[in-house]
């Protein structure tokens, strides 16, 4: 399934450039360049799995 998401998401694609404005008018936010991340990197992913395990350990408690 990512690889569709991705593929959509390429950054030089039409369909990314039609909606780029968009997204860049309308998402507050702070973007963060770091050197060094693996190729397939997911922090959405990584976000994620974080949010599962704390929401998990509040129910353990």
């Amino acid at each position: 399934m990512h690889e569709e998401v991705y593929a959509y998401m390429e950054r030089d694609s039409p369909a990314y450039q039609a909606i780029v404005r968009m997204r860049a008018d309308h998402i507050p936010g702070v973007v963060l360049l770091v050197d060094g991340v693996e190729p397939g990197h997911d922090s959405a992913a990584a976000m994620a799995a974080r949010m599962r395990a704390a929401a998990q350990a509040a129910r353990t408690r």
